[in-house]
């Protein structure tokens, strides 16, 4: 279908130009080929509106599931670090109570000192694990 064209049919040059149009092909027909494209856009508009509003979710989905994945990896860590302490605590106690048996009671006392230094060492650390935890679950 060829372009419309517009033909001014009168002018006036003392009041600018009359309103008289006659548009070639008539409204109909131009209506008739224009309906379908505005149509067809507004539905490519409409996809693609959503795919982006899908890619977002999709990206804000990822960011949560990172964000709770780094946040189980510290925990876990955490509770490995605080396993492991107290493993090595229980070794060196142990290691120190077999050694108390062979020596003299005067040697006995000082490592009797270390024993408690290192339960309230280990006291302390999960005190200070714990208080660290209840302040991030309030923050």
């Amino acid at each position: 279908m060829p372009a419309a064209t517009v033909v001014r049919l009168a002018t006036d040059d003392r009041s600018g130009p009359a309103a008289d149009f006659e548009y070639e092909p008539d409204p109909t027909t131009i209506l008739d080929s224009l309906l379908p494209k505005y149509i067809e856009a507004r539905i490519y508009a409409a996809l693609l509106n959503a795919a982006a509003s899908e890619h977002a979710f999709r990206q804000r989905a990822m960011k949560s599931a990172t964000d709770n994945a780094d946040e189980l990896i510290k925990s876990l860590s955490r509770i490995m670090n605080r396993a492991r302490q107290d493993s090595i605590t229980t070794e060196i106690m142990e290691i120190v109570s077999g050694a108390e048996g062979a020596r003299p009671a005067a040697t006995r006392r000082s490592r009797h000192r270390f024993r408690n230094t290192a339960r309230r060492f280990t006291r302390h650390s999960s005190t200070l694990e714990s208080r660290f935890d209840n302040e991030r679950a309030l923050s």
